[in-house]
């Protein structure tokens, strides 16, 4: 009976985990916006070294997603 106790628990538990965190999502929702990467570039930087650094930039974003 124990056993059935502790499972009882933790099934309220991570209920109201789960709850509090629909609760928090509906009060900070994720704000995602698109960035144009060449709109930030530096005038002065030759075109092949502008794409070199977009493909770069890429990568380190999604590897961090």
């Amino acid at each position: 009976m124990g056993m059935e106790t502790g499972l009882k628990e933790l099934s309220e538990r991570l209920s109201r985990l789960e709850r509090e965190l629909r609760l928090l999502r509906l009060l900070r929702p994720e704000k995602r916006a698109l960035v144009s990467l060449r709109g930030m570039a530096k005038l002065n930087v030759p075109v092949e070294e502008l794409d070199k650094s977009i493909e770069e930039a890429k990568r380190s974003l999604f590897r961090h997603e």
